[in-house]
């Protein structure tokens, strides 16, 4: 059982990780479409409304489901686990990342 404080941190860093992730995409999404780093090196805005490279586009359900049953199963992991605070750290981010994800496709239909 994980004590206040480990959830405190939890929840906070996996908050404050959505809230940079969404953060970035607006200015993305709003500022601009491409911007060159380097020569060989830029930033580009991209949607992708299927899984990695663009692969299955249109079952946007299965992969807001596949999101729901991963958030679920970080926070069951953690809850369960005894990790040290850096792995819980970890995994808050990566909670954080799949929470982005999850909204993304349910607000836009894409991430």
């Amino acid at each position: 059982m994980k004590t206040k404080n480990e959830w405190l941190i939890f929840l906070s860093v996996a908050g404050i990780g959505v809230f940079l992730d969404q953060l970035t995409k607006f200015f993305a999404k709003t500022l601009a479409s491409s911007i060159e780093i380097t020569s060989f090196f830029f930033l580009a805005y991209r949607t992708n409304d299927g899984a990695i490279w663009g692969m299955m586009q249109g079952y946007n359900w299965l992969f807001g489901l596949v999101s729901i049953l991963a958030v679920a199963g970080i926070i069951y992991f953690f809850n369960r686990e005894e990790l040290k605070l850096w792995p819980q750290i970890f995994l808050a981010l990566i909670l954080a990342g799949a929470m982005g994800n999850l909204i993304d496709r349910m607000i836009s239909g894409y991430v």
